[in-house]
């Protein structure tokens, strides 16, 4: 535990007994310069493709893909607020097109 970004005064989260809940990502959602956890627990034809600063604010921000149909989702965020929803260009060939992060 030498990683210089985790807090002291940390928060111990319990144990999660509900198996549909996933870490799926980390990022700078608050935009306190360190590193928050993304948890998912919604519709499984959705996933996380991948979290970053699109919109360049120093908050992290939430890439989604359709599995079943290829479309594509940036939820903008500030915070634990979603600002807004911007769909890219659905990719028809879901099979061999992948999200690289």
């Amino acid at each position: 535990m030498d990683d210089p970004r985790l807090d002291p005064q940390a928060v111990i989260i319990q144990a999660e007994t509900n198996l549909d809940i996933k870490i799926v990502g980390t990022g700078d959602f608050i935009g306190d310069g360190k590193e928050d956890i993304l948890w998912r627990n919604v519709n499984p034809d959705w996933e996380i493709a991948g979290v970053g600063d699109y919109d360049r604010n120093n908050k992290t921000d939430i890439f989604w893909r359709r599995i079943t149909d290829g479309r594509i989702t940036v939820w903008i965020m500030d915070g634990l607020t979603r600002l807004q929803s911007r769909n890219l260009t659905q990719v028809t060939n879901t099979v061999e097109w992948k999200v690289k992060n």
